[in-house]
């Protein structure tokens, strides 16, 4: 997703960025990445606003922000036993 993002913004593409950074927050947003996501709610504001698009150094500062997302969501899937799961006890 952060790829698809990263080449829209090289080609100056409105309408990928947009979907791009659309989708991209949502899946962060639901994994509460809450600085990811604003970021690319920003993102998705200018190149649906009709404004000035992001230009492709827009996406360096994500990277990192993305980056640690992904180490979280394995970091939790490691650790996950499955015990809220679990049928109550009687």
């Amino acid at each position: 997703m952060y790829e698809r993002l990263r080449l829209a913004l090289g080609a100056c593409d409105r309408s990928a960025v947009s979907h791009a950074s659309h989708a991209l927050k949502g899946t962060a947003a639901l994994v509460g990445a809450v600085a990811l996501a604003a970021r690319l709610q920003e993102i998705e504001l200018a190149a649906g606003g009709g404004g000035t698009l992001p230009g492709p150094q827009s996406a360096e500062p994500l990277a990192p922000l993305f980056a640690q997302v992904l180490r979280d969501v394995a970091a939790s899937i490691a650790g996950y036993d499955g015990a809220d799961l679990a049928p109550p006890a009687p």
